[in-house]
């Protein structure tokens, strides 16, 4: 009887630990989500500024256009990428 009570114990044990390591990886992977969406978020807002500037035929100096970026999600991207 001892020994079934240890059994089942260490299942609930190793149960526990598993449930766990699978949550710990569940958040992860919405994380990760998170950072792709994210990721195709701003690719597709320099798409639509990079056609907003085909279509203004305007050339822009690296000033203009940064000021017009400025404040987008693109731009919090990569003044965060040139920092680390």
């Amino acid at each position: 009887m001892a020994e079934k009570e240890q059994q089942l114990d260490e299942m609930g044990q190793k149960y526990s630990s598993n449930k766990q390591v699978l949550t710990e990886n569940w958040h992860q992977a919405a994380a990760e989500v998170r950072r792709q969406y994210e990721a195709i978020d701003s690719a597709l807002e320099v798409r639509l500024i990079i056609r907003l500037v085909e279509r203004s035929r305007v050339s822009w100096s690296r000033t203009e256009l940064q000021y017009h970026v400025t404040g987008t999600q693109i731009f919090s991207l990569c003044l965060y990428e040139y920092r680390v």
